[in-house]
């Protein structure tokens, strides 16, 4: 398929691991900040809300906090989600946190940004900095 976005490889994992830290790779993309400034933040506003940082309902609001908007899951025609690939033709100016079948990804400038390549993953709900 040559109508492919770019696919840049990259762990922000200190340690190069892959482990089941997409909500922390992917916030601390998004902010710009380290991975352990992304994982102490969030790890201490999990202990405030009672939840494991990793939950939605702690990720959600944490990036609520940060200044992220919720946006709906983008549909085709017939009302199926679309893919990675094809949201970041859609999201091709800022960055975005994507939500995937228990993942999170990056959209950066319609470019996708993972240590894995979700571009065919089914994407749901995204989010947005406000002021884009």
């Amino acid at each position: 398929m040559n109508d492919l976005v770019p696919f840049n490889k990259l762990n922000l994992n200190p340690k190069d691991n892959r482990s089941a830290d997409c909500v922390i790779r992917a916030i601390a993309y998004a902010t710009k900040e380290t991975w352990e400034d992304t994982y102490r933040n969030l790890a201490e506003f999990g202990i405030k809300q009672g939840r494991i940082l990793n939950e939605k309902q702690c990720y959600s609001k944490f990036l609520k906090k940060l200044g992220w908007n919720k946006q709906k899951a983008i549909r085709d025609l017939n009302n199926k989600r679309i893919t990675i690939n094809e949201l970041a033709k859609t999201l091709h100016e800022g960055v975005y946190i994507v939500h995937t079948k228990k993942h999170l990804t990056i959209i950066d400038n319609g470019q996708v940004v993972d240590n894995w390549d979700t571009r065919f993953e089914l994407s749901g709900v995204y989010y947005s900095l406000e002021d884009e």
